[in-house]
């Protein structure tokens, strides 16, 4: 047919090491640069992050090899 339904979920990670504004900032925009993610949302007050995303692309590994690989500690 035309692909695979998406199966889009939401899961809240722990994002270790974000002090500013500008952190989340580079948060945000690393999984929003990713295609599969559709909407993330950032929280310094929390050190986490809600990411939506297609889960037929992507999972929660993936999702916290993200945050390690824009120089945060995944939770």
């Amino acid at each position: 047919m035309f692909g695979a339904k998406k199966d889009i979920k939401t899961v809240t990670i722990g994002v270790k090491g974000m002090s500013c504004e500008h952190c989340v900032k580079r948060m945000r925009g690393a999984f929003e640069d990713t295609k599969a993610v559709q909407k993330a949302v950032v929280h310094l007050e929390t050190n986490s992050a809600d990411v939506t995303y297609d889960a037929n692309k992507l999972d929660v590994a993936a999702l916290k090899k993200i945050v390690a690989e824009t120089g945060y500690t995944p939770e």
